[in-house]
């Protein structure tokens, strides 16, 4: 990567620093890595290139790897022996008997698809992204992430955004969301019969990010959590706080006990109900969801998909959602806009893009999603 050492975190994709962790852990000459969840949040493409990358290392310098993984499909292709751990319990399995939990976790994956039919949904824009542009760093050393970004969200629909690690996915997020500033570029929000053009954070765009714990302050109760939003638009009466944060909480299947405990003690998909509360408190129209499962297991995700859909029903919400898995947009988009290099290279229906892409790049998505059957 050219000029890695002068940059900082956030300015390298999930890929470039997984690479980074790699090279750290080996810089000590270890005789064991612990890899916990390395691949979580990548696509496909990157995902092998990062396993291929360690276990290579591991052949040349003959250190043992701990894979730890809810990716059942990368665990039986590099893995020699697995141990399954269930209610805080562990099992021996060879990779071959594996093959059966992975059967388990896959029938798993199927949720309701409780997608709003065409019929019910208003063909009217609600947010309008208008040549979005986006640079990071200056000069020679600098990287534009986003090149003129063109894309329309209708009421009532889901906008899947598909592309590799660095395709520019999360710089999208952040701009959409107004928490980065942007060289150039509009977002006009349709909601009301005047348009407004929107620089600044508002409450009509909610998000969830892919870090349910990252995006969690680990000093705050969840009450406290999701007091902070209600508070900062501005309301003040307590009764009325409690009774919203009670409905939200319910709303997305969580026990109220959890309002008096930290974001450690909940689980990812907790964490992830969490969230989503957070995001619905202010009443948004639209919600960005920025990888909302890649961190979660296969029974996990299947859970969360289902409530987003649910809620995304009832009122009547459109979605943002971000991700390099395929298999959720399938199930959860109407359109997709594919991402590459900073660039929309491809947009239309689901079906379109994914039975006929016509991009390169589209199809090299596509072909490295192995479970495409279509």
């Amino acid at each position: 990567i050219p000029n890695v050492l002068d940059r900082y975190p956030h300015q390298l994709s999930g890929g470039q620093m997984q690479r980074v962790m790699i090279a750290m852990a080996m810089s000590i000459d270890p005789d064991l890595i612990v890899a916990d969840e390395i691949t979580t949040g990548l696509d496909a493409a990157i995902k092998m290139e990062i396993l291929n990358l360690l276990f290579s290392f591991q052949k040349e310098s003959h250190f043992s790897v701990l894979l730890i993984s809810h990716d059942i499909k990368s665990v039986q292709k590099y893995c020699d022996r697995v141990v399954l751990l269930k209610s805080g319990k562990t099992k021996d399995n060879s990779v071959a008997s594996v093959q059966g939990e992975r059967t388990s976790y896959e029938n798993q994956k199927n949720f309701k698809n409780n997608k709003i039919k065409k019929s019910e949904k208003e063909q009217s824009i609600i947010l309008e992204v208008k040549h979005l542009c986006k640079t990071y760093g200056v000069g020679e050393d600098s990287v534009q992430a986003l090149k003129k970004i063109n894309l329309e969200l209708y009421k009532g629909e889901t906008l899947g955004v598909i592309g590799e690690s660095g395709s520019g996915k999360t710089t999208l997020v952040k701009s959409m969301i107004n928490i980065l500033n942007r060289e150039s570029g509009e977002l006009i929000f349709y909601e009301n019969s005047n348009p407004q053009i929107l620089n600044k954070p508002n409450p009509r765009l909610g998000v969830v990010f892919q870090d349910s714990q990252g995006s969690l302050n680990p000093k705050m109760k969840i009450f406290d959590t999701l007091k902070e939003p209600l508070w900062l638009s501005g309301e003040t009466n307590n009764q009325s706080i409690q009774k919203k944060i009670l409905d939200q909480i319910i709303k997305v299947d969580l026990d109220k006990v959890l309002l008096d405990a930290f974001p450690h003690e909940l689980s990812g998909g907790q964490r992830q109900r969490v969230s989503i509360a957070r995001s619905l408190l202010l009443n948004p129209s639209i919600i960005v969801l920025d990888e909302p499962t890649s961190a979660l297991d296969i029974k996990t995700q299947g859970k969360i998909l289902s409530l987003l859909l649910n809620i995304q029903k009832q009122k009547k919400l459109s979605y943002v959602l971000i991700s390099h898995d395929l298999e959720v947009i399938a199930k959860m988009a109407d359109r997709i806009a594919v991402l590459y290099k900073g660039r929309i290279v491809e947009s239309g229906s689901v079906k379109h893009i994914l039975s006929h892409p016509s991009n390169d790049y589209t199809k090299k998505l596509i072909t490295s999603n192995s479970w495409m059957n279509l």
